[in-house]
């Protein structure tokens, strides 16, 4: 017996000696390429690709939203948490032409209240004292939110922010109003000097004579009151009526106050009671008529109240 004849691995093949062509270790020798177990235990993603995509159309099985699935059940999964998504917003946007009850639903679900009254109105501090916010108003504002469908958070900051703007243009409004009184004051009182009160005094009295509380409010709403082309035209239209009214009066029924009509009145009479052929004595004297209108127009500015 030789000992080179000896074959310890019994009729097993020596270990990692290949010819060319020899297949290798592991291999059972089938020549299929593996390709009964490549359907089995595919990691490409592909597993069952025949049947997952069955009777889909070429639109759907491309589709990105379809190939991002490696399988039925991702697929199914997926759909199921979708609806459960749409149930808990339970919210659908009426398409255009839905009935009334359809978007009477949708407004309530995102937020409306059930009714006008649901609404609830903070007023904001520090807003123009000239607004008034009347129940009338508020019932108005409501009604209108409540038909264009406005949560209460929306219809609460539209309002506010109305409020705010309305206060800020009244503001603005008034302080131009303000500015353009003290530019009138300042470039009259520069033209007249100390004849300034008086003319402001006459234009007043003409307006208050003639115009009435009518055309005072429609001076002071356009703030044609202090434009001082209107003030210096009202002066002079006063001090014109008072030259053509009472003629050598040494006074004027717009300029004189009670008081300064009462003073007259009185040194008329004591002036009448020393001289017996004063015109308002002697009833044959040629100023008699006139002296008696004179006295007649004093008695009406000092005594007003008896017109």
């Amino acid at each position: 017996m030789f000992l080179d004849n000896l074959n310890p691995f019994g009729q097993f093949k020596p270990m990692m000696m290949f010819a060319e062509g020899d297949v290798g270790a592991g291999d059972d020798g089938n020549d299929d390429g593996g390709s009964e177990g490549g359907s089995e235990g595919d990691s490409s993603g592909n597993e069952g690709v025949g049947s997952f995509y069955d009777g889909f159309s070429d639109d759907i099985r491309n589709h990105p939203s379809v190939t991002k699935f490696k399988n039925a059940e991702d697929l199914a999964t997926s759909y199921v948490n979708l609806e459960k998504k749409i149930g808990e917003k339970g919210v659908i946007i009426p398409k255009e032409g839905a009935p009334q009850e359809e978007i009477d639903a949708y407004y309530k679900a995102i937020g409306r209240p059930e009714a006008p009254d649901g609404y609830k109105f903070d007023t904001p501090e520090g807003i123009n004292k000239n607004i008034q916010i009347t129940p009338e108003l508020e019932g108005a504002y409501k009604d209108v939110a409540f038909k264009l469908g406005l949560t209460a958070e929306q219809a609460a900051g539209l309002r506010m922010y109305h409020l705010d703007s309305l206060s800020q243009q009244i503001s603005t409004s008034e302080k131009a109003r303000e500015d353009a009184l003290l530019k009138a004051q300042t470039e009259l009182r520069n033209e007249f000097g100390g004849k300034y009160d008086g003319m402001i005094s006459t234009a007043v009295k003409v307006v208050d004579k003639f115009g009435g509380q009518e055309v005072k409010d429609l001076m002071n709403d356009s703030g044609l009151g202090n434009h001082p082309a209107v003030i210096k035209m009202m002066s002079k239209i006063g001090s014109k009526l008072s030259e053509d009214s009472i003629a050598n009066t040494g006074s004027s029924d717009l300029l004189m106050s009670p008081a300064q009509a009462k003073a007259e009145i009185a040194k008329i009479n004591s002036q009448a009671q020393s001289d017996p052929k004063h015109p308002l004595m002697d009833d044959q004297h040629p100023e008699h008529k006139e002296a008696i209108a004179k006295r007649d127009s004093l008695y009406k500015i000092a005594y007003p109240e008896n017109k």
